[in-house]
């Protein structure tokens, strides 16, 4: 009997010791986020600060934004960056519906009067010429970035059946060259 009694004491003051140690956790957590119950002023700014962020319409694209495209080349780790105002059929819309709109693109930076959008392009850039096969014979190829797709250039009679086996894989994967000095040196090699 006096062993139950002592544990029903020794319950009763953990019981307590909790309550009041989760009622100084809870007070001093408030008041370190500046919201102490008694501070009425300071409880009626944040309050007030809450109920115009929630009126608060979402950022939209102005009729006047500036759209920067910026493409990433992975084969020459080059970056280009192109700046467009915004077309009107996009003037109003969120970050989440310009998102939409341009699928193929990751929006990096939303602002109602400047945008950034981001593309990895597997390529390389338009400074760049690329030498590859095209249906059995070598070809030249330039990135467009108006469609976004590498254009042909250049066909020759060069077969690429007859190459060197390791020019050959070379060519089938692609070459990036700088300048078409090089490019003319290169087709000169080959076809020699």
């Amino acid at each position: 009997m006096f062993l139950n009694k002592k544990v029903s004491i020794l319950v009763a003051i953990v019981i307590v010791a909790l309550t009041v140690s989760g009622y100084l956790y809870g007070y001093n957590r408030g008041f370190s986020a500046g919201r102490r119950p008694d501070n009425i002023e300071n409880n009626a700014i944040l309050n007030a600060t809450d109920s115009t962020a929630s009126n608060q319409s979402p950022k939209t694209v102005s009729l006047n934004a500036k759209i920067h495209f910026k493409r990433l080349y992975n084969y020459c780790l080059h970056t280009t960056t192109q700046t467009v105002v915004a077309p009107k059929e996009i003037v109003g819309l969120t970050k989440e519906e310009l998102a939409k709109n341009y699928s193929d693109w990751i929006v990096t930076d939303f602002s109602k009067n400047d945008i950034t959008l981001e593309k990895e392009i597997d390529s390389y850039c338009p400074l760049h010429y690329m030498v590859r096969d095209e249906e059995g014979y070598v070809a030249i190829y330039k990135y467009n970035e108006e469609n976004d797709q590498l254009d042909i250039i250049k066909q020759t009679n060069i077969k690429t059946e007859f190459l060197p086996d390791d020019t050959k894989m070379h060519i089938l994967n692609g070459i990036g060259l700088e300048s078409l000095e090089e490019v003319e040196a290169m087709l000169e090699s080959l076809d020699s």
